[in-house]
């Protein structure tokens, strides 16, 4: 492929390393600077109280002028990949994968040259997916070293992409019956659920739950057999909702389970506030209403030791007793996710993610930030 216009060599320069604090909460000690092979190792989980640490990884990418961070997903706490797109003289993208965390880059040669608009899915550390429009698709299995053209149309399907089970359509169209679909295809039997399936998870155990929503109630229901058998779990829940009740027909519902699978949260919010409920024996208990959410911030995740981390107005920990608390790092987030090695990941921007490693709400954080050179 040739170069690109205004494309500068080496591809990736690594501005800096740092750890900005290490300490107890609200400590002021001095700086530490830590060894390569300590800020390459991902770190056990904090004893005591929840720590203040974070390391900064900030790297300029070179690549064509006018391109800048569309997305930058990771799938471990080592390995992630980042893709820049935009127009200058031509529209077109570069792709960069880590394997140390973001410390280092390297780029990846996309099997165009030129595109209007560019996507990306990652399918898991060293299968991933990227569009071109016009152009198709094309899927890589080693990391973006080569790629593969895909199937029919400009993008993937859900079966071409999706890992585990989620709420979504069969076909590509943008209005569609909504079906839990098990790694993009539909479950040999749709949970028997009133109303519209909002909600998916599955446990550590295989264990599928499915929740759905009719107005301002919400009905759940587990499958321990791959979804061909359903069974009802626990009484119907009424979510509290501010405002008329013809608000509710607006219900956002989600289920997280933690890593361990002993957790298992629904969650369910309106426009203005967000419900959280813990399953216990006795059914779905109420830990707390009226957390206020923000439309461009909201995401929750079953970390374990019944702990819920929740991307809202603040990014913070939800616990089983209904405290919540705001983290002191990282302040803010986009979205939050847990990855496949139990990391959690959050972001505050295309070019701006943050790694937490450890257990529960003690993570050791690692800031991710890329800019482009041009």
């Amino acid at each position: 492929m040739p170069a690109r216009p205004g494309l500068r060599r080496p591809a990736a320069v690594l501005a800096a390393v740092v750890v900005l604090a290490v300490g107890g909460a609200g400590s002021c000690d001095p700086e530490e600077k830590p060894t390569v092979d300590a800020s390459r190792r991902a770190p056990s989980a904090p004893t005591g109280p929840v720590l203040r640490a974070s390391f900064e990884r900030h790297s300029e990418l070179a690549v064509a002028e006018g391109l800048r961070p569309q997305v930058m997903e990771f799938a471990t706490a080592y390995t992630g990949y980042v893709l820049f797109t935009g127009c200058a003289q031509v529209c077109g993208g570069a792709l960069f994968v880590t394997f140390d965390g973001g410390q280092s880059w390297l780029e990846r040669t996309l099997p165009f040259e030129r595109a209007d608009s560019v996507n990306f899915w990652l399918v898991d550390a060293g299968t991933i997916i990227v569009s071109a429009r016009p152009g198709g698709w094309f899927r890589s299995t080693d990391s973006g070293r080569t790629f593969v053209r895909g199937g029919a149309g400009d993008e993937p399907g859900p079966a071409d992409y999706a890992r585990g089970p989620s709420v979504g359509c069969v076909e590509r169209k943008q209005e569609c019956p909504r079906v839990l679909l098990l790694d993009g295809v539909p479950a040999p039997v749709q949970p028997p659920l009133p109303g519209e399936l909002r909600g998916v998870s599955r446990g550590s155990d295989g264990r599928l739950f499915a929740a759905s929503a009719a107005g301002a109630v919400v009905t759940t229901a587990t499958s321990a057999d791959g979804g061909h058998t359903w069974t009802p779990l626990g009484g119907p829940v009424t979510v509290p909702a501010p405002g008329p009740p013809a608000n509710a027909t607006s219900l956002s519902v989600s289920l997280s389970v933690s890593p361990d699978g002993k957790d298992v949260w629904l969650l369910a919010n309106t426009a203005e506030s967000l419900t959280v409920y813990l399953w216990e024996p006795a059914g779905w208990r109420e830990v707390k209403r009226g957390i206020a959410v923000n439309a461009r911030q909201l995401g929750e995740v079953a970390v374990g030791q019944r702990v819920l981390a929740v991307a809202s107005t603040r990014f913070s920990y939800l616990y089983a007793d209904g405290e919540f608390r705001n983290a002191d790092r990282p302040s803010n987030a986009l979205s939050v996710r847990l990855l496949g090695d139990g990391t959690l990941m959050t972001s505050t921007a295309p070019s701006d993610v943050w790694l937490g490693t450890g257990d529960a709400a003690a993570r050791l954080w690692s800031r991710i930030t890329v800019d482009p050179q041009w």
